[in-house]
């Protein structure tokens, strides 16, 4: 065999070994991928009767809690499992660890007596028509809605209403699910506390207009639509779910229903602040500022690709919203309607925030940017004035008008 053959025969060998090479490398890497993508799965849809290994749910200290917790065996000696395990025992919070276990609402009550206590002696039949002489459980927060409301402005104290809240923290009767003292930067938690106690009576003093109260309804609306339609979202199924919830308040019977779930929920006051604000928007700002591990190793993971890390994504937080619905007594309430309206702004706002989509994650920012800015400011001494309830919703409902025009452009 002559020089060239040999050359011939040892590039054939040489061509064949490369093409084996690569054949097993691409097989290797398919092995490891798929593996990946089992992992994910299994993380982002579990099985049926089985719980995730952890998944997010509401949040009332900034902190997560796990929907479920998963029993092993102790003698177990798998890493990555004790891992997961020693993160949820770190982030769950003993003193509330079921959601289905209401909070009495006897707290929030007992306080009406001692409000009585430290007011001045006198005529408490302004007070309104809660209260009784046999001392009978009556509604802290109206209580001192009808005997504030009526408190003049002073030209020689601007911030007469804040003066008063300042005066009820002081005595310990103001009470609040979340402190947001830095979120809406304020002073210290006193200062916090004593614009809570105002801003509640200024939304009560909003909302016994029809107008006011269907233009804060409007309002919302139009926000999130704008938003739906600018990341090329259809908006019909949230309007429609939208619409359900508030006509499902409108019954007094629904309301009164909603109080004791979201009492479960820790919520203190049915109040615009309280629920709207506090309950669902910032605890949602929250949440996503501090996304679980498990859901950040699944987006920086360069194995997947966007649309798996998307479809991923979506799936476990429309898993976990199921599943909280499913835990709840009365489904068809007001959480249950809560929840199905979550499963239409959820996945996106959290795609928005911690996903690669950059024209979206700017859309995100700018709307929370908007509502942090409206509401810091009304929050403000500076900007707002707290001199009187009636004084304060009106900023409140024009500082609300210029938000809606910003998020609705």
């Amino acid at each position: 065999m002559n020089v060239r053959g040999l050359y011939v025969k040892f590039l054939g060998h040489k061509l064949l070994l490369g093409l084996l090479a690569g054949i097993s490398v691409a097989i290797l890497a398919g092995y490891l991928l798929n593996r990946r993508r089992r992992k994910y799965r299994a993380i982002a849809h579990p099985p049926e009767n089985k719980t995730p290994a952890v998944v997010v749910v509401d949040t009332s200290d900034g902190r997560y809690r796990p929907y479920s917790r998963r029993r092993r065996l102790q003698d177990s000696d798998d890493s990555e499992h004790s891992a997961v395990d020693e993160e949820i025992q770190s982030r769950a919070s003993e003193s509330d660890r079921e959601y289905h276990e209401p909070l009495e609402l006897s707290e929030v009550n007992s306080n009406a007596d001692e409000l009585f206590t430290s007011l001045p002696e006198g005529d408490f039949s302004s007070l309104g028509s809660g209260y009784e002489s046999d001392n009978s459980s009556v509604s802290f927060h109206s209580t001192v809605e009808s005997h504030f409301a009526s408190i003049e402005r002073s030209p020689s104290n601007p911030l007469a209403l804040y003066s008063q809240g300042m005066d009820m923290v002081n005595r310990g009767l103001v009470k609040c699910r979340t402190d947001r003292t830095a979120m809406l930067a304020c002073s210290s938690e006193l200062d916090f506390l004593a614009k809570v106690f105002s801003v509640r009576l200024a939304f009560d003093e909003l909302v016994k207009s029809e107008a006011n109260r269907n233009h804060f309804r409007q309002a919302g609306r139009d926000m999130m639509v704008s938003f739906l339609r600018s990341a090329n979202q259809d908006p019909g199924q949230f309007c429609e779910r939208y619409d359900d919830v508030f006509n499902h308040l409108q019954d007094e019977d629904n309301w009164s229903q909603a109080g004791v779930e979201l009492a479960g929920r820790r919520v203190v006051c049915m109040n615009v602040y309280d629920i709207a604000l506090d309950f669902v928007l910032m605890d949602a700002f929250t949440d996503l500022a501090n996304p679980p591990s498990t859901i950040v190793a699944a987006l920086q993971n360069r194995w997947l690709t966007e649309r798996m890390k998307e479809a991923a994504l979506y799936t476990a937080l429309w898993s976990v919203l199921r599943a909280k619905r499913g835990m709840l007594q009365n489904k068809n309430g007001f959480l249950g309607k809560f929840y199905l309206l979550s499963e239409t702004m959820t996945p996106l706002l959290a795609w928005g925030f911690l996903g690669t989509n950059t024209a979206l994650k700017n859309k995100c920012e700018h709307f929370k940017g908007v509502i942090m800015e409206f509401l810091q400011t009304i929050f403000s001494l500076n900007s707002v004035h707290y001199s009187t309830p009636q004084e304060l919703a009106e900023d409140i409902v024009s500082q609300s008008r210029h938000v809606t025009k910003r998020l609705s452009v």
